[in-house]
């Protein structure tokens, strides 16, 4: 089955399920939205999303491959509402340090599923690292909206900025290479 858009209302509704799984086996797992996932789910800035990306809100997991538990139970939710094997996923690791992980805010408890939000500055930096023109029109509005919301320039010192601080010494590494800024300042053009 291919991914397809869901709105914030069937979002929420498997979320709840997973939870409930959760719960029921007396299990409590805690995450942080990143992506799209953050933009439609919690902020309701977008109408709907492919997917929902995560990472563990526990720094020695964050790049970890998915829980067998946590797959399985994440599998039952696919099963039971036809939704793609891939709804939600481990796979943003990358773009996440461990610092991110002390700036953010509890968003909510869905039975045994903790949801926590990373910070707008956290969202602009992630979204400027990935720099998605092409396969995502969703990004620039994502964007756009956040640094509305932040009260920020659309200038690239001043983006590029925020990324140095919410990535801090990982900066030169991530945002270092020529063919990135390249694709960064493409991006921000855009805007």
């Amino acid at each position: 089955m291919a991914l397809q858009d869901y709105s914030q209302q069937q979002w929420r509704i498997y979320l709840q399920a997973l939870g409930e799984l959760l719960q029921q086996d007396k299990r409590e797992y805690s995450i942080m939205l990143i992506g799209g996932a953050v933009m439609c789910f919690a902020k309701g800035v977008r109408a709907s999303t492919k997917d929902i990306d995560y990472v563990y809100m526990d720094a020695e997991c964050i790049y970890d491959s998915e829980d067998p538990y946590l797959a399985d139970k994440i599998s039952e939710v696919a099963k039971q509402f036809n939704l793609d094997e891939m709804w939600m996923e481990n796979s943003g690791g990358h773009f996440v340090v461990e610092s991110m992980l002390e700036d953010v805010e509890f968003f909510e408890k869905l039975g045994g599923l903790n949801v926590y939000l990373p910070s707008l500055p956290t969202i602009l930096a992630m979204k400027l690292l990935s720099a998605r023109i092409e396969d995502d029109k969703h990004d620039l509005e994502d964007v756009r909206w956040i640094i509305k919301e932040l009260g920020i320039r659309a200038e690239y010192e001043a983006l590029i900025q925020v990324a140095k601080e919410v990535y801090n010494e990982e900066y030169p590494l991530l945002f270092g290479n020529t063919v990135q800024q390249g694709r960064i300042e493409r991006f921000i053009a855009l805007l």
